[in-house]
């Protein structure tokens, strides 16, 4: 069956949604990786967003057809949303390591200052 120009114009936005959606984790996965801290995030957001992701493409999931002609079909209508439901959820996955990794490090060196306790302007006359 081909598709309407109103579904097709759906499927594209859902699309669109999936990357921007996919994006939005990559940085603040990369800026923890640079400071090597997870200070300032919120782990309680990305714990909530991964239980959200989680019921929302199971939702998708146990609401495939039982016949197996409409199964296919179905999952290639909901397919962007479970990229980006899944997707989301494994990348929070990556970001609840990084929690995991830089607390004990923290931890393990109790004299580390952060960057962002360093001042940004430095009065270029005493230097």
């Amino acid at each position: 069956n081909s598709f309407d120009m109103t579904e097709m114009s759906g499927f594209i936005c859902g699309y669109i949604s999936c990357v921007f959606y996919l994006g939005s984790r990559f940085p603040q996965l990369y800026k923890n990786f640079q400071r090597r801290s997870t200070e300032g995030t919120s782990y309680l957001l990305f714990a909530l967003a991964m239980m959200g992701n989680c019921t929302y493409g199971l939702s998708l999931v146990l609401k495939m057809p039982a016949t197996e002609s409409f199964r296919a079909l179905y999952f290639l209508h909901h397919l962007p949303w479970l990229i980006g439901s899944f997707g989301v959820l494994f990348l929070d996955i990556f970001v609840t390591v990084q929690f995991i990794l830089y607390r004990q490090r923290k931890e393990g060196q109790p004299g580390l200052v952060a960057l962002e306790v360093e001042p940004l302007l430095v009065n270029e006359e005493t230097a």
